[in-house]
């Protein structure tokens, strides 16, 4: 156990490690009901976030990812560019489904990391990223898919691949490496 800073700057004791732990969730663990997350006016959306919430995070991953109720579903937009990463429900408990819209770069791939670690349990054995909205990808965004290659979970991209996430997979040489579904190209 460890002490951590508080919103007063008074030291609390934790049981998460400090290299595990990021200050959004120091904050959110240590509220004023004795370590239990405070609840706000949204009712769902507070209860939706704290199934999603992932604790064990780096503290350097960089800016959270805001999450919303979109249609009654959590989605993950990064604070700054157009990003957006949406659970979509698909009826079969070991399927989880992510859309993905808008451009991924350094700044926004953070959201679809929480994404992917907030879906991340041991019923999941397939995550299907769907990734016909995406209109730009970088180097981080092909990390991050990379990455997902590491999980226990399978992986699917969904298409039609966009041309430029096409191209992006082509020229790194990692389309390879991924299940493509749907997709005009393969």
């Amino acid at each position: 156990m460890v002490g951590v800073p508080d919103r007063s700057g008074s030291r609390r004791r934790s049981t998460f490690p400090p290299a595990v732990m990021s200050p959004r969730h120091q904050v959110r663990r240590l509220g004023s009901r004795g370590g239990q997350r405070e609840h706000h006016a949204g009712g769902l959306s507070a209860r939706i976030e704290a199934l999603f919430l992932v604790p064990n995070r780096p503290q350097d991953d960089g800016p959270r990812a805001r999450l919303h109720l979109i249609d009654g579903a959590p989605a993950w937009r990064p604070h700054v560019g157009d990003a957006l990463v949406r659970y979509a429900p698909v009826g079969c408990p070991a399927t989880a489904a992510l859309v993905l819209t808008g451009a991924f770069d350094a700044d926004t791939t953070p959201s679809l990391r929480e994404a992917l670690d907030a879906v991340r349990n041991p019923q999941i054995e397939l995550v299907l990223l769907d990734l016909a909205a995406v209109r730009f990808g970088d180097a981080a965004f092909v990390r991050e898919l990379t990455d997902t290659q590491c999980r226990p979970e399978r992986h699917v991209l969904i298409g039609p691949l966009p041309g430029p996430i096409a191209r992006l997979l082509d020229i790194t040489g990692t389309r390879q490496a991924f299940d493509v579904a749907l997709d005009d190209a393969a």
